[in-house]
């Protein structure tokens, strides 16, 4: 952070550091928006369910015979693009990101015209060494200020977005847990096309039609 200060009528924020143009501060909340469209990525690794359990066999597994491993797979762009859950949380992700980008708007308009003053009685009004040096402090505090904000508005955001993770994750595994339990699975993969471990899967042993649908179905029933 740059303590000179700057002799041009640049406004006096971001001549205190040059490399803070316009709004700098948005940059990494911006980044924040693309966190729904890879939430999923992260179940692409860890969505393998084991199942010990004998139960009853569904249609499709009774022509898999006995003692041979059940494996079936999911389309996480589909689950990503038709889960409601998804599709709300990621209004609500955007809603978030819009108020902490005006609320950093507001702070930073504030303390930009208070910068503004300082610069011009620097600049004109024939300050004392001692002025020069209590509006410097004061321009650095400014700063600091936004800066602080700033980080304040990251962290809210980022912890909405682990919450999320968690809560979309544990969604996802319990249900497709349970959809294996019910249909004898043993092993469920999960394939995206952004990561595709799953090069070839034989359409009658897609589950994402009937993990979509379940899915919603839950999550509807959650809001009642």
């Amino acid at each position: 952070m740059d303590s000179q200060l700057p002799t041009n009528p640049e406004p006096a924020i971001n001549s205190v550091n040059q490399e803070k143009k316009g709004v700098p501060y948005l940059t990494a909340l911006a980044m924040l928006v693309s966190v729904v469209s890879l939430i999923f990525v992260l179940l692409q690794y860890n969505q393998i369910s084991t199942l010990k359990d004998e139960v009853s066999k569904s249609k499709i597994t009774d022509s898999i015979s006995p003692g041979q491993v059940k494996v079936a797979y999911v389309n996480l762009d589909s689950i990503n693009a038709k889960y409601e859950f998804i599709l709300e949380k990621s209004k609500e992700l955007q809603a978030n990101l819009e108020t902490a980008d005006k609320k950093l708007q507001q702070e930073i308009q504030t303390r930009q015209k208070e910068a503004d003053e300082l610069m011009y009685y620097m600049q004109n009004g024939n300050p004392t060494a001692e002025d020069k040096r209590v509006s410097e402090g004061r321009l650095m505090q400014l700063q600091n200020e936004l800066a602080q904000i700033q980080q304040q508005e990251e962290q809210r955001l980022m912890e909405n977005e682990t919450a999320l993770q968690t809560e979309l994750h544990n969604r996802v595994s319990e249900y497709i847990e349970k959809v294996s339990k019910e249909q004898g699975w043993d092993y469920v993969f999960a394939y995206q096309q952004a990561a595709p471990l799953l090069m070839f899967g034989n359409p009658l042993y897609d589950l994402t039609s009937t993990v979509i649908t379940g899915l919603n179905e839950e999550y509807t029933k959650t809001k009642q």
